[in-house]
């Protein structure tokens, strides 16, 4: 890659300018310019092709410069993107604005920038807690089974309990009959459907209340290729170290900075800089109570788990047994806003009821195929049983469009929840051909054995709003 300066008065005319929010410091974004590069198809986007990349100085950072074609409109443009956080892209282009190739370009860059971000994760050392609660120094390498259950889609975590049911009906049936028993299991599920907010809490990791608000959250980015050693050599101290940590912050709380934190590390033998550390607090009950009040729901119960995927799972089957779960990940990978618009998404399915709907759709749906279809499907029941969870599955898409449409206008932020989508399904969407080429989602995208809707359309559903 060429590194020289470039004038701007080349360029041509500067006709717009975006935005990228990203987790990652200056320091680590100086590599993105290479990465991009080699990992990006040879610069091929849908219709877009980049070529050209130069790093130039200037204006007190660094900034990647590089050419694009979009072939569609036949439009050339130079790009400038400013590595820092959040950076910022410049186009420039003698054949003016094009809102079509702005799309496409910001979605490359997106996309492009959450692959580079999985991998500085994956070099990264995060230590978390909640000041004032209880402090925890395990580490688990995997999920809990009732957690993965719990954090799920409703739709996946009512389905399960069916086919549980299916299982405990052969033991019940020989001691109530053929009546009772079916009758008997949907009294059983409905109260574990009461409970399911209760068993996520006691599940998770750390219950978010008034007095106790907020997520500590503290980053270390490793030198690539250095975290396999550095977890070998200095694995054992870590929590010795996250406790010294947690108690520096519970004495001083949001005084504590970036400097105290170094200092800590550098006791326990561990050299690094500030550009390798992070140190932030997410006041997780605020940002939930604040959206809560703009839904006119109470604030429902808090937990966080310290899962790594970006997601937000609410359950219960009203609003005032609601139960809100968020992933660390979520807290990770997305920034405050994006994170408050996921999660009204989640309280939108709380607002309708739609756990409630969904488990009364699938109980008359499971007594109407007990006491009055059960003898016309009895000789092709399996097709049957895939046909009706197909179609209740399509009735779930609606649900979840829905959601995403109301989280947008009540939190007046489309766009922002789109972004949020893009971040959480971007490797899903690398691979969706019609949303890189900006085509509109297909009946087999439609038509897949899915709980959510394509992706590559509630994004654009979500770009098209305007609430202004």
């Amino acid at each position: 890659m060429d590194e020289k300066a470039s004038s701007m008065d080349e360029l041509g005319t500067s006709v717009n300018r975006f935005s990228i929010s990203t987790e990652i410091n200056k320091s680590r974004l100086l590599s993105f310019p290479r990465f991009l590069m080699e990992n990006s198809n040879g610069g091929r986007f849908g219709n877009i092709v980049a070529s050209n990349f130069r790093q130039i100085a200037g204006e007190g950072t660094k900034s990647l410069l590089f050419d694009a074609i979009f072939y569609r409109d036949q439009y050339q443009a130079t790009v400038r993107l400013k590595l820092e956080s959040p950076m910022e892209a410049e186009v420039f282009s003698r054949q003016g604005d094009n809102a079509r190739f702005l799309r496409r370009l910001e979605d490359y860059l997106l996309l492009s920038l959450q692959f580079f971000e999985e991998l500085v994760r994956s070099e990264t050392v995060y230590i978390t807690f909640v000041p004032g609660s209880e402090p925890t120094s395990r580490v688990r390498s995997r999920r809990p089974i009732l957690e993965r259950l719990f954090s799920g889609n409703m739709l996946m975590l009512i389905l399960v309990f069916f086919v549980i049911a299916a299982i405990i009906f052969t033991t019940l049936y020989s001691l109530l009959g053929a009546f009772l028993t079916p009758i008997v299991l949907l009294a059983i599920l409905l109260s574990i459907m009461l409970s399911a907010g209760k068993i996520m809490a006691v599940r998770s990791d750390w219950r978010i209340t008034a007095e106790h608000p907020e997520l500590a959250i503290v980053e270390m980015h490793l030198d690539s290729g250095r975290s396999a050693g550095f977890m070998t050599q200095y694995g054992p101290i870590l929590p010795a170290l996250k406790r010294d940590i947690y108690d520096l912050i519970a004495m001083r709380g949001r005084s504590a900075n970036t400097d105290d934190i170094i200092y800590l590390f550098k006791k326990y033998g561990i050299q690094v800089t500030r550009e390798q550390i992070v140190f932030k607090m997410i006041n997780i009950h605020e940002l939930v109570s604040r959206s809560a009040e703009r839904f006119n729901m109470p604030t429902p119960t808090i937990v966080v788990t310290r899962n790594f995927k970006p997601n937000a799972a609410a359950t219960g089957f009203t609003k005032h047994l609601a139960t809100m779960l968020i992933t660390i990940g979520l807290l990770i990978q997305l920034d405050k806003r994006e994170t408050e618009l996921v999660v009204g998404h989640e309280l939108s399915h709380l607002r309708f009821g739609d756990p409630a709907i969904l488990f009364s759709i699938f109980s008359v749906e499971y007594l109407l195929r007990l006491f009055v279809f059960y003898e016309y499907i009895v000789n092709f029941s399996l097709l049957y049983l895939i046909f009706i969870f197909w179609l209740i599955f399509f009735f779930g898409k609606f649900l979840e469009t829905r959601a995403d449409l109301e989280a947008a206008l009540i939190l007046k932020d489309p766009k922002t929840m789109a972004t949020s989508l893009k971040k959480i399904g971007f490797r899903r969407l690398m691979q969706d051909t019609n949303f890189i080429e900006g085509r509109t989602s297909s009946f087999g995208d439609w038509m897949a054995f899915d709980a959510h809707p394509p992706i590559g359309f509630r994004i654009r559903r979500l770009e098209s709003l305007d609430i202004s």
